[in-house]
């Protein structure tokens, strides 16, 4: 590990932070999903973050971490299905602008 740390250790010294970002997650969502398994996912992001993080930069490793460990949780979340990646993101903002559109279009014949 790149802190110097087994990672038991990691584990252990930020399972704290990690708790907490996953309950900010869980919130976000209101409580619909099981508190163990959003910190089980920040816990992986925990440990990648811990293997990459170079202490020669001058970054602060929670800092570092925080992002790691948030988008580990949001990983797990869009494998379970429940957010939408970027590509059924991108279809679902092409379906918004051709309602738009349309809606635009009907406005504009009506008008006429």
């Amino acid at each position: 590990m790149a802190l110097g740390e087994s990672k038991p250790q990691i584990l252990e010294k930020y399972g704290p932070y990690v708790r907490s970002l996953a309950a900010q997650v869980r919130k976000q969502f209101n409580s619909q999903f099981e508190m163990d398994e959003l910190v089980a996912w920040g816990q992986i992001g925990l440990l990648e973050a811990a293997e990459r993080f170079d202490a020669r930069v001058g970054a602060n490793f929670l800092t570092f971490a925080h992002y790691r460990i948030k988008g580990a949780i949001y990983d797990g979340l869009r494998k379970m299905g429940v957010l939408k990646g970027s590509d059924a993101r991108s279809a679902a903002s092409g379906e918004r602008a051709n309602a738009y559109m349309g809606n635009m279009s009907d406005r504009g014949s009506g008008a006429g």
